[in-house]
């Protein structure tokens, strides 16, 4: 046995198929597989002592994989951290995460999101910032984590902010980090934020010790999808560019489609579905009152060799989860308790910090393309001005990419 480098979890040689025997494998190998099954199940409340188990051999990964239900539930919300400000109690800080299949919330130990604004998810890691002005990446499940470049790497933005203080930065300064796969991919792991008053791009990979800044005409960046060995971005004007790397620009790819908003606001994301990149608008309303409303969703299907959007009415039996994650496509009916042809949403809307005085969390549910109806994903109250709900994917955590 030998122990991954990358991401912590140790892996062996056995063979790919857990049911065959062979002399050569090594002796935990050889358990009957309702053993353990068995074993598995047992742990399946503890999704981290699972993990672990299922990291043993290549053989206990693909029998979790394939027949644990931990692999057939929806992502996982994880909950706005309970009193940010108390005083850290050590390594046993937990974090609350809903489970929508089992209608269940679990706690697992993540010591190093405390207090930080968790501002993107890619599987099972969540990027984080800090006061100190530190980001991470961070594993809830092993409790690993991935430094990237400081805040002060950002230059000169980060100065014109010297009059924000210390929790502002933290909150404001980042308003969100996408990842192209797995940090456990090392220096094949890619990543976007969009930082400053006018949410502008920086560009970094893991491993790196500085942002590379992107100067171009488009800001105000809203989110990005790694497609096809690129990201694509979609800014306020409602327009995509794809990134070109090697020279640090951004090229236009569309423009905004034609969609009257009138005394509405939007967010768009950007998500990878069954080999398409689809373009969705979130029409949100707000109100006199400190509160806001998302009203309905509209998907496109964008062509990225000319620009077209292709408005859908329906998803193809998948559905969307969508919020400050990087975006999520899943094939609803190979998840427990997921509705086909809907969008999960979380309140992602930068608004919630200024805006809304209880703070972020209240602009969540599960949004119909069927009948354009919104019913709530999660039935309790998880407000926060620095860290709102977002969403963990559980699904592909037995990908062995991940």
């Amino acid at each position: 046995m030998r122990k991954s480098s990358d991401s912590g979890l140790a892996t062996c040689c056995c063979s790919t198929d857990p049911r065959l025997c062979s002399a050569l494998r090594p002796p935990w190998c050889n358990l009957p597989v309702d053993i353990v099954m068995e074993i598995a199940e047992r742990l399946l409340p503890n999704a981290a002592d699972l993990v672990r188990f299922a990291s043993v051999c290549r053989s206990w990964w693909l029998l979790v994989k394939e027949e644990t239900s931990l692999a057939r539930q929806l992502p996982w919300l994880m909950l706005a951290e309970e009193e940010i400000d108390a005083p850290s109690s050590g390594s046993n800080i937990c974090r609350r995460f809903y489970s929508h299949s089992k209608n269940e919330i679990y706690e697992l130990p993540v010591p190093k999101s405390h207090g930080r604004f968790c501002c993107g998810s890619y599987a099972s890691w969540i990027a984080t910032v800090g006061m100190d002005l530190r980001m991470q990446l961070v594993n809830i499940f092993t409790g690993g984590s991935v430094e990237l470049p400081s805040l002060y790497t950002f230059g000169a933005s980060l100065h014109q902010s010297g009059d924000w203080s210390p929790e502002s930065r933290r909150s404001l300064f980042v308003s969100k980090v996408c990842m192209s796969s797995s940090p456990s991919a090392g220096r094949d792991c890619h990543v976007v934020a969009f930082y400053g008053v006018g949410r502008m791009l920086g560009y970094a990979r893991v491993g790196d010790d500085r942002w590379t800044t992107v100067n171009c005409d488009w800001w105000h960046y809203l989110d990005a999808s790694f497609y096809k060995g690129q990201f694509y971005l979609v800014n306020r004007k409602r327009d995509v560019v794809v990134l070109d790397v090697s020279q640090q620009q951004v090229h236009l790819i569309a423009t905004k489609p034609k969609q009257r908003m009138v005394n509405y606001r939007w967010q768009i994301y950007l998500v990878e579905s069954s080999g398409d990149l689809l373009y969705v608008v979130r029409v949100v309303k707000y109100s006199r009152k400190p509160t806001y409303d998302t009203k309905s969703f509209t998907v496109y299907k964008l062509n990225v060799s000319d620009g077209e959007l292709q408005q859908m009415s329906s998803l193809g039996g998948r559905s969307l989860f969508l919020g400050l994650n990087s975006s999520i496509s899943v094939e609803a009916s190979k998840l427990v308790g997921c509705q086909k042809d809907s969008i999960y949403f979380t309140d992602d809307l930068g608004d919630f910090k200024t805006y809304c005085t209880p703070g972020g969390g209240h602009d969540m549910g599960i949004y119909s393309m069927v009948d354009g109806s919104i019913t709530p994903h999660y039935g309790g109250v998880s407000l926060s001005r620095v860290s709102p709900p977002l969403w963990v994917p559980i699904h592909p955590l037995f990908s062995p990419n991940i």
